[in-house]
């Protein structure tokens, strides 16, 4: 029991004064024969049981210095780690090692020499590094900025290893795989615009874009078959647009009885317009199929002239309704439909794009919203039946159009 007492006494003693001492005299003598990674290791158990710089009698009478700190600066030095080294010169300092050294001119001189020339080093190496980094960082965020993503994923990684106290290269490897994916749905969305407007060249390359970036996108086989059938729908004959049967005129109808209201007096009431077919825009917004405009049967003579202008508006229109569809595809219907609404409405609304447009960006301010508003639903809808009434043989494609949308569309036209 006695002798347990005593091991257990021995284990949890502190050590003795000058326990040190062996460790660094061993770590002195391995220094100077070169072996630098033993003398670190001495230098650093001596430092473990005795952290306060001192002088001590070495042999006999004569003196020697205790400063541990600085040599473990010193073997940084000697194996290439100047960051390292440096910590400890820095430690060294913070310990007034130097001060312990008295009446010693030569070895006090020799030590700030060393501290000074370790730090000195240490600094050029941080100042270098500092200048590397942050010219990497620039071509890695080019790189980031270009869409190059595998190839900016590489140089933030780079930038990791030469300097991993820096946040740069971790902040940029974080916005990464967002960048790829905000990249590859924009594509998306440009290669449904494409198919829209019947580009099938640019909804091809918009698809080739896809697959460079990630070729295993878990969309690709179903845009390829878009973009198929696409081009046999525009590859097949344009159908007949159907007659429409157009009131006859009546500047020189004379009034008859019977044919007017219940006075006899003739009806002078506008006539419901037939619906225009083909839309201003049938390329972008009903298929994705180039059609030639065939504006409805004039039952009068209208000069090259006239016809030239009226072409001319129609065009215009058709370009102004277009491009609203661009801050749309940015995601900003509020802006899509406050351009659509600055547009002449009695020169658009006898278009059934027009008001296919303002129910899409309706309905889609209706599901963006925190809080839907019934409001905007309700306009959608009238707008949806507007277009119903004006194209009747118009049907929303499932390929470009999301499904609440096209579902809406069935529930509001549902007969």
């Amino acid at each position: 029991m006695n002798a347990l007492i005593w091991i257990c006494l021995a284990w949890f003693s502190p050590p003795q004064r000058g326990a040190f001492k062996p460790f660094f005299e061993s770590g002195l003598k391995k220094f100077e024969n070169g072996r630098y990674q033993e003398a670190l290791d001495d230098f650093q158990e001596a430092y473990r049981l005795d952290k306060k710089a001192r002088t001590y009698l070495a042999e006999g009478v004569f003196p020697e210095h205790y400063l541990p700190r600085y040599r473990v600066a010193l073997c940084y030095e000697k194996l290439e780690d100047p960051f390292q080294a440096r910590e400890w010169a820095l430690k060294s300092r913070e310990a007034l090692e130097g001060g312990v050294i008295r009446r010693k001119p030569r070895i006090k001189a020799a030590y700030h020499r060393d501290i000074d020339r370790i730090l000195k080093t240490a600094d050029d190496l941080l100042a270098a590094r500092k200048q590397r980094y942050d010219a990497e960082l620039k071509t890695a965020e080019s790189l980031l900025a270009q869409n190059k993503f595998e190839e900016a994923k590489a140089a933030f990684e780079a930038l990791q290893r030469l300097d991993s106290e820096r946040a740069e290269a971790a902040a940029g490897l974080g916005q990464i795989e967002l960048a790829r994916d905000n990249y590859l749905k924009g594509k998306v969305l440009d290669l449904k615009t494409a198919l829209l407007d019947g580009d099938f060249a640019g909804a091809r390359a918009q698809l080739a874009q896809i697959e460079r970036v990630d070729a295993g996108y878990a969309e690709l086989d179903l845009l390829r078959g878009q973009i198929e059938r696409s081009e046999a729908r525009a590859a097949q004959p344009a159908e007949p647009e159907p007659a429409v049967a157009e009131p006859e005129p009546t500047v020189a109808e004379p009034a008859t009885a019977g044919s007017g209201t219940a006075d006899g007096d003739r009806d002078d009431r506008p006539v419901a317009a037939p619906p225009e077919q083909p839309d201003v825009a049938p390329t972008a917004l009903e298929t994705a199929n180039d059609r030639a405009e065939a504006g409805p049967r004039e039952t009068n003579p209208v000069s090259p002239a006239a016809s030239q202008d009226d072409a001319a508006a129609k065009q215009a229109l058709r370009a102004a309704m277009l491009a609203t569809l661009k801050p749309y595809r940015r995601g900003d219907a509020e802006m899509a439909l406050s351009a659509l609404e600055s547009i002449d409405p009695e020169a658009a609304g006898k278009y059934g794009s027009y008001h296919w447009l303002k129910g899409v960006y309706l309905l889609t301010l209706h599901r963006q919203a925190a809080t839907p508003e019934p409001e905007w639903e309700r306009q959608a809808a009238e707008s949806i039946r507007e277009t119903a009434r004006l194209l009747p043989e118009f049907t929303p494609d499932r390929d470009l159009y999301p499904d609440f949308i096209i579902d809406f569309f069935a529930k509001t036209t549902r007969k």
